[in-house]
């Protein structure tokens, strides 16, 4: 397996960790808490998966689109790590802020 189907793995693999996190986000809101004592907590944890989402889809068609000679230069690099820093960011954001979540509606908050 080559480095570019490694990357296109990896990006899938993330990109399939935000988007059933979002799916996972919204059962839990609809099924266990109804009404978040923090909802702008639920915005910010949507957006970060959202955005590790957009930047999965930007650094995959990026990947898909160049070729190994242009993907070596310089400026597609810089373009590569902001996709990759992107969905990597959002992902981290998502998650960590889902984690405060549930800490806090059901351990601060008694839900």
């Amino acid at each position: 397996m080559n480095e570019q189907q490694r990357r296109i793995d990896y990006i899938k693999h993330i990109n399939t960790l935000s988007t059933g996190s979002i799916l996972l986000l919204a059962s839990f809101l609809e099924k266990i808490i109804k009404s978040p004592h923090y909802p702008f907590l639920v915005m910010i944890v949507i957006g970060g998966f959202l955005f590790s989402v957009l930047g999965a889809v930007l650094a995959y068609t990026f990947e898909i689109v160049l070729d190994e000679d242009r993907r070596s230069q310089k400026f597609f690099l810089v373009i590569d790590f902001i996709f990759t820093f992107l969905m990597w960011i959002g992902f981290l954001v998502g998650i960590v802020g889902f984690g405060f979540l549930v800490y806090i509606e059901f351990v601060i908050c008694g839900h």
